[in-house]
């Protein structure tokens, strides 16, 4: 009976370590800030910090979602986001996300809440940093755009 029991137990801690190894949380440091620079005829920035991914890769079909709080120091026309490799080994850039949810006219110094689900179509070609990145794209305006986040949580949920 014991047997069984430990058996019992050992295999609901895998499942159970399984299932939670499927699925994480991460947050951006305390007031997190992005410049999105020029990207001839729009304003991007790549986020590939060690603590986004927490070292893993991005594989098809997964899905991830980003909820944040911020304000941007000038009105944006449309923010859009996407998960992308940029590494060597796909020539520099390979979209993961194949339609880029979008959200319009954010407001300048203003705080905006947006709850985003960025599908992850294509997977990435390594676990490394340079090919597991969260891009963030400003179009409209004449300069860059400075993002400051009082909220970033960034998940994988399936």
């Amino acid at each position: 009976m014991k047997k069984v029991l430990l058996v019992l137990l050992v295999l609901l801690v895998v499942v159970a370590g399984g299932v939670s190894a499927q699925v994480w949380t991460t947050n951006a440091p305390a007031n997190f800030q992005l410049r999105l620079g020029d990207n001839g005829g729009n304003w991007q920035a790549l986020i590939d910090a060690a603590w986004l991914f927490n070292g893993k890769r991005v594989n098809a079909g997964e899905k991830y979602e980003l909820e944040v709080v911020f304000k941007a120091d000038r009105a944006i026309d449309e923010l859009k986001f996407a998960l992308v490799d940029n590494s060597e080994a796909v020539g520099w850039w390979k979209n993961l996300t194949n339609s880029w949810p979008a959200f319009k006219n954010i407001a300048a110094n203003t705080d905006v809440t947006l709850k985003v689900s960025i599908p992850a179509d294509n997977a990435a070609s390594s676990a490394q940093r340079p090919a597991n990145k969260l891009c963030i794209a400003a179009e409209g305006g004449s300069r860059v755009v400075n993002l400051t986040f009082s909220k970033f949580t960034f998940s994988r949920v399936q």
